[in-house]
C-alpha cells in the first residue's frame, strides 16, 4: 500500500503566455506517466490519495493493476500509516521504498441503504 497527500495531477504554471492545447495536453500526459511510473515501480497493490487523481493517471493506475482511494482526509491518511507502516508521501517525486507499507488484506465493500416512501 502506498499513501500520497496532496493530489496527482499536472500544475499548470499560471501565466500570461499563449500556449497551444496539444503541447500543454502532451507535457500532462509525460508528467503523469512519469509519476505514475515512480509509482508504480514500488510494486503496490493499493495506492491512497488525499485529494484526486488526474482522470489520464487513473487509467495508467488501472492498466497496471494498482486499485486506487481518492478523496482521503488526511486524519484517515495517517491512521493508515500507522496501520501499514507506510509513510504518507507529500508527493509522487517523494516516494521511495520506505514509504510502501503493508497491509494483510485490502477489499471494497459495498452498502447499499433503502429508503422506504412516505405513505
Amino acid at each position: 500500500i502506498v499513501l500520497l497527500g496532496g493530489a496527482l495531477e499536472y500544475q499548470r504554471v499560471a501565466g500570461p503566455r499563449l500556449s497551444s492545447l496539444d503541447t500543454l495536453l502532451d507535457q500532462e500526459h509525460e508528467h503523469l506517466r512519469t509519476a505514475v511510473a515512480r509509482i508504480c515501480a514500488l510494486a503496490p497493490d493499493v495506492l491512497v490519495v488525499e485529494r484526486t487523481v488526474a482522470r489520464f493517471a487513473q487509467e495508467l493506475l488501472l492498466e497496471k493493476g494498482v486499485s486506487l482511494v481518492l478523496n482521503v482526509k488526511p486524519a484517515v491518511l495517517q491512521r493508515l500509516a500507522r496501520c501499514t507502516g507506510a509513510a504518507v508521501a507529500p508527493a509522487a517525486d517523494a516516494l521511495t521504498e520506505g514509504s510502501v507499507g503493508v497491509c494483510g488484506e485490502f477489499r471494497v465493500d459495498t452498502t447499499v441503504q433503502e429508503h422506504e416512501a412516505p405513505d
